[in-house]
């Protein structure tokens, strides 16, 4: 018995999507890869900069795992020692984490905690007074006094309450930074 053409062409594209589903494995690593941030580190450097920025944190940790597959990358390198280049990217990756958000995070809160000393010296004793012994009537209709930085102060706050990420081996906790 002879297979008719229209068959044979059900048949050839039934082939094709069961190879295409064997490989969907190797199609999502080969779509996912991001090794090319290994030669294009300049990127860190610019996303670490703008961590601050008001967008989820999480994100850092989905970064940083970016970041190691270029370092997956180093394990086949010939022209020298691949532990070298993995140590060196490492390092270099740390250097841009302690600079740009551990430092940075360092400096805000010392800079809030200063603020927030220094408005209390200017506080007239009536005024300390009546913040320390009274107890402030909550209703509904008046919203909570906000803090000048009270924005800030909340962002280094989810920075610091951020669970510790890792980084090729290493953990990395701003809490204890």
């Amino acid at each position: 018995k002879f297979i008719k053409a229209s068959d044979c062409v059900e048949i050839d594209d039934l082939l094709s999507r069961l190879e295409m589903l064997s490989k969907i494995g190797e199609i999502f690593q080969r779509s996912t890869n991001t090794t090319f941030l290994y030669f294009h580190r300049s990127l860190a450097q610019v996303y670490f900069e703008s961590a601050f920025e008001d967008y989820p944190l999480e994100r850092i940790e989905y970064f940083l795992e970016c970041l190691e597959d270029g370092a997956k990358f180093l394990k086949n390198a010939k022209h020298c020692d691949s532990e070298d280049l993995k140590l060196n990217f490492r390092e270099e990756i740390q250097q841009l984490i302690q600079e740009l958000i551990i430092e940075k995070l360092c400096t805000q809160i010392e800079n809030d905690l200063r603020i927030d000393v220094h408005s209390h010296q200017n506080e007239t004793i009536e005024q300390l007074e009546l913040r320390l012994f009274t107890t402030p009537k909550k209703s509904k209709s008046s919203p909570p006094s906000s803090l000048p930085n009270q924005d800030a102060a909340l962002r280094n706050k989810q920075w610091l309450e951020m669970k510790p990420f890792k980084f090729a081996g290493i953990v990395i906790d701003l809490k204890r930074e």
